[in-house]
């Protein structure tokens, strides 16, 4: 049987406001290799926009199956059935309930639509490069009121025979403008028609499954809009109407205190995102060298003019920041082609040092944690035992990042933001602070908060478009600051990216869990999990038992060669095209002692320490088996230490980070049970 994918929205399928629904899963009956049968799936997450509620499902044809949506105390359960040429979710909703009319009436008639258009498209296409702005002459026998699709997009010349036939306000040869725009409901086209020698402009709009509005005259259309008068603010320039290109005289700049009192151009870009529209303005003076540009959201203020190419997107300074990182880790880190696991946890200090760490550590395996400054104090809404951080201090979280915790940035407050003063304070002096409170600490990373209200200015939705994402001052403050950052929206992430995103598993079954592990494992990507400790073990959450099944499974797979563990900060530099790693340490050869009783090694770190702040795990491979005691001491500011079993093709493991203030390292793998003897060491990035 065929498998057929629809997309929609949460709103086709439930009347539940978008933000209660916390997880969304599907299970289907399919067909089984014999007999025609009949087997039940297990529910199957399903990938959904928390912010917009969009979804994709795939399913199988004439299979009925169901979608279950789920939030804090209610389940809800829809029957979806999809057939041959559905692409909408709500077509197979429809379709799995018990109405007496045939949808396949109804899809009939839109096959027969979609193949006539589709045919014309292609006809075009053939003789026009989609990605060509002017198309070329409009054929005779093509309609205007077909060019309603993306790869219509752009100029088309029009004889004065065309515009006859296709009745459009001037019978005079001209040019017909087509933009396709992608909202976040459905697309939208605008077409507008200039003729050459009829003086006006006039446009129409048609919305996707609707009609043409009728041709309106007027210049709405026209990007170039003028001179700025006298008197006229550029603060005043936010709204639709005034998006184009405005010529300025000196005195105009000078008036409205521009960067550089010089004649020149300001673009208005006004943006309609899905919460509040923003806008975009950008100045180029003549005569002095530089471009400058902010940003307004809605109801907000402007943010301070940046010249471009100097704060700008902060591709410079991300550059820096990136390269700290790698070095970090002496290098990228080579996976071999293998999938890469890392765990992330936010905050809940408490409840993380007594019920995650321990099992953490137990199995060698390193993790992430999500921290906000104000974590240290009681937030609003926690009894104590829940607190972020249950009575922790800094100097706390400081000796988890010794034993191989790595610390992201998770904002200041973990509220929203709602001026440019509260973005520099929730991105940038975040990281600045727990840096100061933290001085063996490097804040390679930010994990981002989920907040209401403006979030961040129209960040959230500006994440949506890569253009308009990097464009956003937000985005320009986090390149500048950080050099990875994970972003909400579940998927796996291609390795070796500054960009990632995660899965929150805190609900998840171990079978959900396996599921995505064996997506990354098929795709050779990287899988973020993220948990709230301090969900882990609560009703209606992961239990403790499965947690510990979950990190049991990981462990197999690490030590059977299929997947590398590793931070973060580690995925966001993974290699999969080499297996080489960089290690602090010399050869075993180079090691003081006996590899069959006790070996040690200082490690010197120099002046610059590169490595400070990075995340390292000390491997010791051995012939026999037993148990190491492995110690990674650094002066009086750190020793982190632990008893490990080993046996051949199973080495022993010890987490930590290296310290920043550290001038060496001093490591020891010491024998305490059993018969192994020690063949490799190597002190590697994670």
């Amino acid at each position: 049987m065929a498998e057929i994918t629809v997309e929609g929205t949460l709103a086709d399928v439930t009347a539940r406001p978008v933000s209660e629904v916390t997880s969304v899963t599907a299970k289907a009956a399919r067909p089984t290799p014999v007999a025609g049968g009949l087997i039940t799936t297990e529910p199957v997450h399903v990938d959904y926009s928390a912010e917009s509620g969009t979804i994709r499902l795939t399913l199988t044809a004439g299979v009925k199956s169901w979608l279950y949506l789920d939030g804090d105390g209610w389940s809800d359960s829809v029957p979806v059935i999809a057939a041959a040429g559905m692409t909408e979710l709500w077509e197979a909703v429809i379709n799995g309930l018990n109405f007496p009319t045939d949808i396949g009436e109804y899809l009939g008639i839109k096959d027969t639509v979609n193949s006539a258009l589709e045919k014309k498209i292609a006809e075009i296409g053939a003789n026009y490069p989609f990605d060509k702005w002017f198309r070329g002459n409009l054929e005779v026998g093509v309609s205007v009121d077909e060019l309603v699709f993306e790869e219509h997009a752009g100029v088309w010349a029009l004889t004065a025979g065309r515009a006859q036939d296709n009745s459009l306000p001037a019978a005079d040869y001209g040019a017909l403008t087509v933009k396709w725009v992608a909202s976040t409901s459905s697309p939208y086209v605008v077409q507008t028609w200039e003729p050459v020698s009829t003086p006006g402009c006039w446009r129409r709009v048609q919305k996707a499954g609707g009609g043409w509005t009728p041709w309106t005259a007027g210049n709405t259309d026209k990007w170039f809009r003028g001179n700025l008068e006298v008197g006229v603010s550029v603060d005043e320039l936010v709204f639709e109407e005034h998006a184009g290109v405005w010529a300025l005289t000196a005195g105009r700049a000078q008036d409205n205190s521009l960067p550089a009192a010089d004649y020149g151009a300001l673009t208005v870009k006004w943006v309609a995102s899905t919460s509040s529209p923003y806008v975009v303005q950008t100045w180029e003076p003549v005569s002095t060298p530089g471009c400058w540009r902010r940003v307004q959201k809605a109801g907000g203020g402007w943010t301070p003019w940046t010249k471009e190419g100097t704060a700008g997107s902060g591709a410079g300074a991300h550059a820096a920041r990136y390269g700290d990182l790698v070095a970090s880790r002496g290098g990228r880190i080579g996976t071999g082609g293998k999938p890469v696991i890392s765990f992330r946890f936010d905050t809940n200090q408490g409840a993380f040092d007594n019920n995650i760490l321990p099992l953490l550590r137990e199995r060698s395996l390193p993790s992430t944690m999500a921290c906000f400054y104000d974590m240290m104090n009681p937030q609003p809404g926690y009894s104590n035992d829940d607190s972020a951080a249950a009575g922790k201090t800094w100097t706390d979280l400081q000796n988890n990042f010794h034993r191989g915790v790595e610390i992201f940035s998770h904002s200041y407050s973990h509220q929203d933001a709602a001026t440019p003063q509260e973005l520099h304070r929730e991105i940038v002096e975040s990281r600045r602070i727990m840096e100061a409170v933290m001085p063996d600490v490097r804040v390679h990373g930010w994990d981002m908060p989920g907040v209401t209200g403006t979030q961040y200015m129209g960040w959230w939705d500006a994440w949506r478009e890569t253009d308009t994402r990097v464009e956003h001052p937000a985005h320009s403050l986090l390149a500048s600051t950080y050099a990875t950052w994970n972003i909400s929206g579940y998927g796996t992430n291609t390795l070796g990216v500054p960009e990632t995103r995660y899965y929150g598993v805190e609900k998840y079954t171990l079978s959900q869990v396996k599921n995505l592990v064996a997506e990354a494992l098929r795709t050779t990507t990287g899988l973020t999990l993220m948990m709230h400790p301090h969900q882990i073990g609560r009703t209606g959450y992961m239990s403790l038992e499965t947690f510990t099944q979950m990190l049991d499974y990981v462990v197999e797979l690490r030590d059977s060669g299929q997947v590398m563990v590793l931070s973060q900060g580690g995925q966001a530099v993974a290699d999969p095209s080499t297996s080489w790693r960089s290690s602090l340490t010399p050869k075993l050869a180079g090691w003081a002692g006996d590899p069959s009783d006790k070996v040690s090694c200082t490690v010197p770190l120099g002046r610059a320490n590169e490595v400070g702040g990075g995340m390292r795990e000390l491997v010791v491979e051995t012939t026999g088996t037993g148990a190491l005691r492995l110690s990674v001491t650094a002066g009086d500011i750190m020793d982190v230490y632990q008893t490990v079993e080993v046996a051949p093709g199973k080495p022993g493991r010890l987490q930590i980070g290296v310290p920043r203030r550290a001038n060496s390292l001093t490591l020891t793998a010491e024998v305490a049970s059993g018969s192994p003897t020690i063949t490799n060491i190597g002190l590697y990035g994670v």
